[in-house]
């Protein structure tokens, strides 16, 4: 080791490979090897002059004993003989000094094993129903909805009692309950969704579609009756009028025709005699004549009057009948622009109104009460 050591700190790669600290760790550990080897060969050739003292040793070096003496020689033999260090053989490098022997790297220090406590399972936490603020947009859905349930349900329940005229009041009181029935399961519905089964949700959609049509029927027996019930009478009604008018009228012509003839009997008959020469009795029967030609003038006076009465009644009634057709003219347009008659016309928008109402509030419901069905 002391002569590796030795032949290593004399290459200059080792100066270049070694740091400063271990450089003088190396040679203070050298320094007292080469001190002994000096000893050793000052024993063999003779006492020498004393060294001047080396830098970097702590103490100063022993004195050389005096080999002259037995007791002397005795300890020079029982001392360890050292060697003579071969600076002969050819200085390696780091490089080649560690190829030949590399170093061994430090087993890994394995960690001990260490008990950690278990980890703590958090109890579960029920899942909280949090129902959203309602906005000003939900307000007016609800406001929406019932009012278009409400108009629905009313044109529904007076079409149910004019559809069965025999009880109106238990199909109004059944018509209704159904009206509001429908509504609650269509926000129910909308609610709870995720909560029911698929078997539930079918039934209770049945039911409002049920119900819809139920109330769509009522909705189209109203109307329909609205409007031809209405129509119809109105029409009727003046038709009727303007009849009998005609009929009055009629007659009365008659008795003015008959008035005019007979004071022209009379006139004619005062006009023969008057031709034929008999002007006293002309005179004797226009004078006979007179009262009764004078009341029958009246008469027809009085009935001409009538018939002018009648005839000025007539003329109102037939507009009337002009502001009854006027009022359906919307839907005459409305059949012309479609290509089909105005009977038609009123049926399918009806039909359009039946359609549009009653979905129109149970859509409004089901999204007004849909918002909250939300959870955390």
């Amino acid at each position: 080791m002391v002569k590796s050591k030795q032949r290593n700190a004399l290459s200059p790669d080792w100066h270049e490979g070694r740091r400063l600290d271990d450089v003088k760790a190396d040679m203070a550990e050298l320094l007292p090897a080469l001190a002994m080897l000096d000893d050793a060969v000052a024993v063999t050739k003779g006492p020498r002059a004393p060294r001047s003292r080396k830098r970097g040793v702590a103490e100063p070096r022993a004195a050389t004993p005096d080999v002259s003496s037995p007791d002397a020689l005795a300890a020079e033999a029982a001392r360890p003989e050292f060697v003579m260090a071969d600076f002969s053989e050819p200085l390696m490098t780091d490089a080649e000094r560690f190829a030949a022997e590399p170093p061994t790297a430090p087993a890994p220090a394995v960690p001990e094993p260490q008990a950690f406590p278990a980890p703590e399972i958090p109890a579960p936490v029920r899942a909280i129903l949090v129902r959203p603020r309602r906005t000003v947009g939900d307000l007016f859905a609800y406001f929406a909805a019932m009012a278009l349930a409400a108009v629905a349900g009313f044109f529904s329940v007076s079409g149910m009692a004019e559809i069965f005229p025999g009880a109106p009041l238990e199909v109004m009181v059944l018509a209704g309950t159904m009206e509001v029935g429908k509504l609650v399961i269509a926000g129910w519905l909308a609610a709870h969704w995720r909560d029911i089964g698929w078997n539930l949700r079918a039934m209770l959609s049945v039911l409002v579609v049920g119900l819809a049509l139920i109330n769509g029927i009522g909705v189209f027996g109203r109307l329909v009756e609205a409007h031809v019930g209405v129509v119809s009478q109105a029409q009727s009604q003046v038709t009727e009028k303007i009849e009998t008018s005609e009929v009055r009228i009629n007659a009365q012509v008659t008795a003015v025709a008959d008035l005019d003839r007979r004071i022209a009997q009379i006139d004619g008959a005062i006009d023969e005699a008057t031709r034929r020469g008999r002007v006293n009795a002309a005179m004797s029967l226009a004078e006979q004549q007179r009262k009764a030609r004078e009341a029958l003038v009246q008469q027809r006076g009085n009935e001409a009057n009538t018939l002018t009465t009648m005839r000025t009644q007539r003329a109102a009634l037939s507009g009337e009948r002009a502001h009854a057709e006027a009022a359906a003219g919307p839907v005459r347009y409305l059949a012309t622009l479609a290509g089909t008659d105005t009977e038609t016309a009123v049926r399918w928008l009806i039909l359009l109104m039946v359609l549009c109402c009653d979905p129109a509030a149970i859509a409004l419901t089901i999204a007004a009460s849909g918002r909250g069905n939300a959870t955390a």
